[in-house]
């Protein structure tokens, strides 16, 4: 009898990539030596993505509540780049000085 609903134990992931909005993760695997080995690959069209990692979300813990972390994603203000030239830069504070 075939199984149509394989399952795979992954140690990590080596590549995300996103084309023709399809996300492509290769998973993988630790062999007896620790080296990483290609496993499984998984392809998840990007309008899928948000329902997918709020799902995995809620496996870790993170968001127990999807429905909820939903909601405050759509009323929180977006951020506003304080940096000049950087996309994903966020305000912090100057460094203290070290001191012996």
């Amino acid at each position: 009898m075939s199984n149509s609903n394989p399952a795979f134990l992954v140690d990590g992931i080596t590549t995300i990539a996103i084309h023709n909005d399809v996300a492509r993760i290769q998973f993988m695997q630790l062999d007896q030596q620790g080296k990483p080995l290609d496993t499984v690959r998984l392809l998840v069209p990007t309008g899928q993505a948000q329902q997918i990692h709020l799902a995995i979300g809620q496996l870790a813990g993170l968001n127990p509540t999807p429905s909820a972390q939903t909601d405050k994603a759509e009323e929180a203000p977006a951020k506003k780049d304080e940096r000049s030239g950087s996309r994903f830069a966020q305000k912090q504070d100057a460094p203290k000085p070290w001191k012996p």
